[in-house]
C-alpha cells in the first residue's frame, strides 16, 4: 500500500535526519515522496517533501531541494492547511537563502512568519523570523539599516523554552551577525559565544548551519582567528557527513 509506505518513510526519514543519519533520511523521504504522490497523498507528500528539501539542501543537492520545497509548498497550499503552509514557506525560505537568493527569501519568510503567527505554529513563526532576519543581513552586508531592521525583527524573540530543533544558536548567531553591522561588536561578540555554545548536542544539520552563520558573525565583529577557527569545526563535520552546503561555506569563510 503505497500511502501506508509513505507515511511510515516519512516518519523513518525524519528520525533519521535528527539522528544525523543523512544518507537514510534522504533515502526513506525520496521513496516517501514517490510513494505518496502515486497514492495521491497530498499532506503526505507535502512533509515528505518539507523535509526532503532540508536535506538534499545541506548534502548539496540544491536544484534539488529548490525545487522539491517549492514543490512541498504547494501542495500545502492545494490542502488549505495554513500551518503546514506556513512550515512549507520556511522551509523553502531556508533553501532560497542556501542557492543565494536573499530578496525571494526575504519575501517568502515574511509570508511563512506572517501565517504562522495567524495559526499559531510558534515553532515556525519564531524559525522564519529569524531566517527572514538572516535575509536581510545577507540582502545588505555590512549595512547597519539592515542590521537595524533584523535586530527590530529579533527583538520580540527570546531563547525558547522548549527547542526541539536547536534553532537558538542561529538565533543568537543571525544577532550577533546584526549587531556587528550595527556596530556593537561588544553585545556581538558576547551573542557569538553563546550561539557557539548552544551549537552542541543538537541536530546534525542544525549544528552545520548554526557554526556556518557564527563564522559569518565571526567575520563580521572583525575576529578572523575566532571564524577560522569555527570553519575548522564545520569543514571537520562537512567531511565526516558528507554535508556539500557546509563544506562549500567552511572553504568560503
Amino acid at each position: 500500500d503505497p500511502r501506508r509506505r509513505a507515511r511510515a518513510g516519512v516518519g523513518l526519514g525524519v528520525v533519521a535526519l535528527q539522528g544525523g543519519r543523512l544518507d537514510a533520511a534522504l533515502d526513506a523521504l525520496s521513496a516517501a515522496l514517490v510513494d505518496a504522490e502515486l497514492a495521491g497523498d497530498v499532506r503526505t507528500a507535502a512533509l515528505a517533501g518539507l523535509d526532503l528539501a532540508e536535506a538534499r539542501a545541506i548534502r548539496g543537492e540544491l536544484a534539488d531541494a529548490l525545487r522539491c520545497a517549492r514543490r512541498a509548498l504547494d501542495h500545502a497550499r492545494a490542502l488549505g492547511d495554513r500551518a503546514l503552509e506556513a512550515k512549507c514557506g520556511r522551509a523553502l525560505g531556508q533553501v532560497l537563502l542556501d542557492v543565494g537568493q536573499p530578496a525571494e527569501a526575504e519575501r517568502v519568510l515574511a509570508d511563512a512568519a506572517a501565517l504562522a503567527r495567524a495559526v499559531g505554529v510558534d515553532e515556525a513563526r519564531v524559525s522564519a523570523t529569524v531566517l527572514r532576519a538572516r535575509a536581510s543581513l545577507d540582502l545588505r552586508p555590512g549595512d547597519p539599516v539592515a542590521a537595524a531592521v533584523a535586530l527590530d525583527r529579533l527583538l520580540p524573540i527570546t531563547s525558547p523554552a522548549r527547542d526541539p530543533e536547536g534553532f537558538d544558536a542561529m538565533l543568537l548567531a543571525v544577532r550577533a551577525r546584526a549587531l556587528a553591522f550595527a556596530g556593537d561588536h561588544g553585545r556581538a561578540r558576547e551573542a557569538l559565544g553563546l550561539a557557539r555554545q548552544r551549537a552542541t548536542g543538537v541536530s546534525l544539520e542544525m549544528r552545520a548551519r548554526a557554526l556556518a552563520e557564527c563564522c559569518r558573525a565571526a567575520l563580521a565583529t572583525g575576529e578572523a582567528g575566532q571564524a577560522r577557527e569555527v570553519a575548522i569545526v564545520l569543514r571537520s563535520c562537512a567531511l565526516e557527513h558528507r554535508l556539500g552546503l557546509s563544506l562549500w561555506e567552511a572553504e568560503a569563510m
